[in-house]
């Protein structure tokens, strides 16, 4: 039987023979990587402290990043800013795989116990300031986890019950290096095309309220565990978004945004881009005086882009492990996880085996899979955030569950990654979703219109585009924290038996959920690709809260691939709220619309 002191020696020679085995090239690299590599050998070795754990495990990120900030309204420059960092985030560990400092939270304190520290590191290619900055920034995480370590086992000695789950899994050693993007960022010429594509909405002159923004982001990663993993990765992204925001009738504000995503600046095609903001703008204001309807139950056909969205935002975040973490207010944890299965919001491990899906239905996350014909996938890599190679994983096969997206963050349902860990947590890549004998879309109207007679109603309903509606309860908080008010599914018609179709001002879609999916009617035969930021539960945010992981905390970008969904039965109601006071002057532009003024 070997005791704890010995288990440490034996943890601190294999953490050598691993970095001993590290690649010779490590010596030919930049300075970043050098530093990394040396500063990385010397706290394996040294980092310690009387009556402390050791550090069992250290993991060091550096993103060198490129970015630009761009925004326009009307034809005017509001804002340009460009910018170059370099952040550093370590991951720490002490303890062991089974016990670390991880999946914890002091919540009397008040604080995040993270299992690492994020700082800036010198853009210059110091070799010493580098490693001193490392070397500061380790010895913090070192006594932070040290101490969140020594409140976790204090916590645990007064709980008793609950799964005993190891808080880190064993993974062999991966290498990858990637060079970097180096996309280019032409700050003038982005600023003229926000420019063009903002006076748009200068014809427009009942949309009162309207943006562009342009952001590129060009960052380069490094990252070096004391496992023997080490990889570069380049993650370039350009993103054009556009908003806007109306009023009806009644007062009752109307926005609506869309976005553009890209590897460069070439996905951001001028021309594209002015002739879809300009339809944007006048299906915004068509919507303004569409007839409005206040209330639907009933069968809806979620066409191209809102199948995806009706993907992205209710069943994707419902595929992942998540584990909520340790406290130390365990009436918290009984409180959080009762307000998580009263709204859904919770994810469907209790559902492996089980239908989630109708049988026909296929999905899968494909991190490897760059295209789906000649349409680009984004939201792909060969290697995750824990360092861990990326690989595709089956999650359901003829509708049934077969299995979550996972980190090296065990779950009662998943022991082991997936190498799916991107940014705040797991998070799919490329969600497709595949259907055997799909109808058409003339079909699947069809078949809407004739559920809608079999419930007794005169007309159904299509809806083509979401935008920034929301349809789970957790995207329309956070969209309603953002915008100050309830915003609107944005493009919905009403469809008749003769099968005309009529735009209306919708109203809101009820919050749905993964359950919903089991039920769903018939698919679409075309599959539809859409790009978008990944939100994930609230129970994922607090694990990533509790620690474990290091990633960027921007929100990632998958690519969802869906064809058009028919659901059976679907909530609208209308938002009962006030309505926010109308300025007291009208616009400007509008009576210089009215004067034929230019």
């Amino acid at each position: 039987m070997t005791t704890p002191s010995t288990r440490s020696r034996l943890l601190s020679v294999t953490l050598l023979l691993l970095w001993v085995a590290l690649p010779a090239a490590a010596q030919k690299q930049d300075a970043v990587s050098r530093a990394m590599h040396d500063e990385l050998s010397r706290s394996v070795a040294r980092l310690s402290l009387p009556k402390l754990d050791k550090p069992y495990f250290i993991a060091y990120r550096v993103d060198d990043v490129h970015s630009a900030v761009i925004s326009s309204t009307l034809g005017a420059l509001t804002n340009s800013n460009e910018s170059r960092t370099r952040l550093l985030a370590i991951e720490m560990r002490v303890g062991d795989y089974a016990l670390d400092n991880t999946n914890f939270l002091a919540m009397q304190s008040l604080r995040w116990n993270r299992s690492g520290t994020n700082s800036s590191l010198p853009l210059d290619d110091d070799y010493d300031q580098l490693r001193r900055a490392i070397w500061l920034a380790t010895d913090r995480a070192y006594k932070q986890a040290a101490e969140t370590l020594a409140a976790k086992r204090s916590v645990l000695e007064h709980r008793q019950g609950g799964p005993a789950l190891p808080d880190f899994s064993h993974q062999p050693p991966f290498k990858l290096e990637q060079p970097s993007a180096n996309i280019k960022v032409d700050v003038p010429s982005l600023e003229q095309l926000a420019r063009t594509v903002s006076a748009v909405f200068r014809e427009f002159p009942n949309i009162y309220v309207s943006t562009v923004d342009i952001s590129i982001r060009d960052a380069f990663t490094r990252y070096l565990n004391s496992e023997g993993t080490w990889f570069t990765r380049p993650s370039p992204l350009v993103m054009l978004n556009v908003a806007a925001q109306v009023r009806g009738p009644d007062g009752l504000p109307l926005q609506d945004s869309f976005q553009v995503f890209g590897e460069n600046a070439e996905a951001l095609q001028q021309a594209n881009l002015v002739a879809r903001t300009r339809k944007f703008a006048a299906d915004l204001e068509a919507q303004r005086t569409a007839p409005k309807l206040d209330s639907y139950s009933g069968p809806v056909l979620f066409q191209g882009e809102a199948a995806a969205e009706v993907l992205a935002q209710v069943l994707a975040p419902a595929l992942t492990a998540s584990r909520f973490p340790i406290t130390d207010q365990p009436q918290f944890e009984a409180q959080f996880q009762q307000v998580m299965s009263r709204f859904g919001g919770g994810s469907l491990a209790d559902r492996i085996g089980g239908r989630v899906l109708p049988a026909g239905f296929d999905l899968a996350d494909e991190p490897r899979t760059a295209t789906l014909g000649t349409v680009p996938l984004l939201g792909g890599s060969q290697v995750d955030d824990d360092g861990v190679s990326t690989l595709e994983v089956k999650l359901v096969d003829h509708g049934i569950l077969k299995g979550l997206l996972a980190t090296r963050v065990p779950t009662e349902h998943s022991k082991l990654s997936t190498g799916s860990r991107r940014q705040l947590g797991p998070s799919p890549s490329n969600l497709i979703l595949s259907v055997r004998g799909g109808l058409s879309e003339a079909q699947l109207k069809t078949e809407l219109l004739a559920q809608a007679k079999q419930r007794g109603l005169d007309s159904a309903l299509i809806i083509r585009r979401v935008g920034p509606a929301g349809l789970s309860w957790i995207t329309k908080l956070m969209q309603s924290r953002m915008s100050g008010s309830a915003p609107l599914a944005a493009e919905v018609y009403r469809v008749f038996p003769d099968g005309h179709e009529e735009r209306v001002r919708p109203p809101e879609v009820q919050p749905m959920t993964a359950a919903d999916f089991k039920d769903v009617d018939a698919a679409g035969d075309t599959p539809f690709v859409y790009n978008g930021a990944y939100i994930p539960l609230a129970t994922s945010i607090f694990g990533v809260l509790g620690g474990g992981g290091l990633g960027d905390t921007n929100p990632s970008l998958v690519s969802y691939v869906t064809p058009s969904l028919l659901f059976d039965d679907v909530s609208l109601k209308a938002d009962a709220g006030p309505a926010p006071d109308e300025p007291v002057a009208p616009s400007p532009l509008a009576q210089s619309s009215a004067q034929g003024n230019p």
